[in-house]
């Protein structure tokens, strides 16, 4: 393995406690046929992760993963038949297990256009006995795209754009159809080169909706959910002071050069 190589090896145990929002018993209304309702029963989840990652050239990466974890915690919808109405709450699954591939890569299109992609595949496989009176096995194929475009337009200009799909998911609950989001800003840059200005969009064709259906055999539904995902904002950065101050850490004083003749 030569100097711009680079192997990790990783071994780790994990434990993830449920926080406050997921224990807190008290009924938030989304409306009025559904409520968010926490769960003061959880356990703990307890997970075991191993991963190998392969950095080359100094640019490319390469990562294989494997989790497993018990007693999982999970968002799941409930009816309350009483009250004609579903609500979301969480709860402890059987297993999960998690296997992961990512590679990233640079690409230099032209002298002006630069991208940095990566492509994540992983099968998810969940089993939960006795999920609301049935028995819950589920397997999963995914895959999740990522690409950052940096383009510079000019001396003064340059602009970005970021690129996420992902393909159809699963959870405990749910089965979670594929998603596509762009955003997109434009930066100009003080000829001083003591500040910029950006316009930032996210979700610029607003297209960040979600669409689950049920994944449990007790359950039957279809929920869309459609959010204020696209937004403006516009930054303004500047620098004051002199460029050629040195840092804090850089500095010597008559106190440090005493230090050292001691």
């Amino acid at each position: 393995m030569d100097a711009n190589s680079t192997l990790n090896l990783s071994y780790s145990r994990k434990i993830n406690r449920p926080n406050y929002q997921n224990l807190n018993p008290f009924v938030f209304f989304l409306d009025q046929y559904t409520y968010n309702q926490g769960n003061p029963n959880l356990k703990p989840e307890y997970s075991t992760n191993v991963e190998a990652s392969y950095l080359f050239r100094k640019k490319y990466s390469i990562s294989l993963g494997y989790t497993h974890i018990s007693d999982v915690i999970s968002q799941i919808l409930l009816q309350n038949e009483e009250k004609k109405s579903i609500y979301q709450t969480y709860l402890n699954v059987a297993s999960q297990d998690l296997i992961s591939f990512t590679f990233s890569f640079p690409v230099k299109i032209t002298s002006w256009w630069n991208t940095d992609n990566s492509i994540m595949s992983y099968y998810n496989q969940l089993s939960a006995p006795e999920l609301q009176g049935a028995d819950l096995n589920t397997k999963q194929i995914s895959a999740d795209f990522y690409s950052q475009n940096n383009f510079t337009l000019s001396k003064l200009f340059s602009a970005d754009a970021a690129i996420i799909y992902n393909t159809p998911a699963s959870t405990a609950a749910f089965m979670i159809k594929s998603r596509f989001r762009t955003d997109a800003g434009l930066r100009y840059n003080f000829p001083n080169k003591m500040g910029n200005l950006k316009l930032t969009i996210t979700d610029v064709f607003h297209t960040q909706n979600n669409t689950l259906y049920s994944n449990s055999p007790a359950n039957t539904y279809n929920l869309e959910q459609s959010t204020t995902s696209t937004s403006a904002r516009i930054t303004f950065t500047y620098r004051f002071g002199k460029a050629t101050v040195k840092s804090e850490r850089s500095r010597t004083t008559g106190l440090d050069t005493e230090q050292k003749r001691l």
